[in-house]
């Protein structure tokens, strides 16, 4: 499967952390398939995210070339939730452990929700975040269309913190058969101290072990070594502090099916690119 997205510089078909492949072969007979689709789409290249027992000496075999820059995190943290709830709790860090009693004991109430209507709660809250710290969210429309597609199937829902009736942090996930993904949250500035989102994290470990998942995906952290200057530093510390393990990927790889316009793509993205440090 893939999305055929159309740039200024040219068309790509992109399978985000795809395919999912058991062997070199089996990768080399998903490219084939996809290259025979994208010529009937006039795609100028492929651009893939292999998961499976493949290396990156595979990729290169097979005419793939590494991006420069991964369009997804190619390092994330997986909790196995297995385990019982109150094992997913004692494998947590101390402050995190303490963050999600102390919520409990004020009150603080956590519930799923797969209403549509609930994402308001959502809404209003990541705007706060966003007026706070200059951070740019996807549009309204963006989180509407998640719903709108994915909640009814429970493949995405919300998880709310409510403290006195008030929502003070919401989390959106998604799910399949096995693993339930951290997508994005917001957390209410006034309710900082109390640390809503760690109870939120906490709690929907707990759903996906309810639901009968078997992993958590944090999604997205800091590569293994960054220092703390890395821009991705204090959330990696803050998912880690929930005791997962590191995931790496082998990132974001791409496949010319017409070589010279993808030639032409590049020359005239490290162009602009170079514009642009110029200009900063």
């Amino acid at each position: 499967m893939a999305v055929i997205e159309q740039g200024r510089l040219g068309r790509r078909a992109y399978c985000p952390y795809g395919p999912t492949v058991v062997s070199k072969d089996a990768l080399n007979e998903a490219l084939t398939s996809l290259k025979t689709q994208a010529k009937s789409f006039g795609v100028d290249f492929l651009r893939v995210e292999p998961q499976g027992p493949v290396s990156t000496e595979d990729l290169e075999s097979l005419g793939l070339l590494h991006c420069d820059k991964d369009h997804q995190p190619a390092d994330t943290a997986i909790c196995d939730v297995t385990i019982s709830p109150d094992e997913i709790v004692a494998r947590s860090k101390q402050a995190a452990r303490n963050l999600y009693r102390r919520n409990l004991r004020e009150g603080v109430e956590i519930s799923t929700s797969y209403d549509i209507a609930d994402l308001d709660d959502f809404l209003r809250l990541i705007h706060q975040v966003a007026e706070r710290t200059g951070m740019i969210p996807f549009p309204d429309s963006y989180f509407r269309s998640i719903a709108a597609a994915l909640f009814t199937t429970r493949n995405a829902g919300l998880l709310l913190a409510r403290k006195d009736g008030k929502v003070i942090a919401s989390l959106i996930f998604y799910r399949d058969e096995t693993t339930m993904i951290y997508a994005h949250a917001a957390a209410d500035d006034d309710y900082r101290k109390l640390s809503p989102a760690t109870a939120l994290l906490m709690q929907a470990q707990i759903e996906a072990h309810n639901a009968g998942c078997t992993s958590f995906d944090f999604f997205g952290i800091a590569p293994e070594g960054a220092d703390s200057g890395h821009p991705w530093s204090g959330f990696t510390s803050f998912k880690m502090s929930f005791g997962p393990e590191r995931v790496h990927y082998l990132g974001t790889w791409e496949l010319p099916i017409h070589p010279l316009r993808y030639k032409l793509y590049h020359s005239v993205l490290g162009l602009t690119s170079r514009q642009d440090k110029n200009k900063n």
